[in-house]
């Protein structure tokens, strides 16, 4: 069984990892070239891949998935991790 501790060190690495590869694919930014290949090629998947920072939690919530191997956890853990993805960009990098 994970630890709490550990969930919540994966969280935050999580996030923010998330949140820096969003950052990076806006317009003028050095991957720029992943979110038009993504807009052009993934279809339904770009919200996912880069498009939108809570959505990124589906699919770069994987590493959790290969440590924990729990369903329910994992669920739980994508959820969370929306929760923290909208938190750090709203508090840290949201200009509005």
């Amino acid at each position: 069984m994970i630890e709490l501790i550990t969930i919540a060190i994966m969280l935050t690495l999580n996030g923010l990892a998330c949140n820096g590869i969003y950052l990076a694919t806006r317009p003028g930014m050095a991957l720029e070239f992943v979110d038009k290949w993504a807009m052009a090629n993934a279809g339904r998947f770009y919200n996912a891949i880069c498009g939108c920072i809570t959505c990124m939690a589906s699919i770069w919530s994987l590493p959790f998935w290969l440590v924990s191997h729990n369903p329910i956890y994992y669920v739980g853990y994508i959820f969370a991790l929306a929760a923290v993805n909208t938190a750090f960009y709203n508090t840290f990098f949201d200009e509005q």
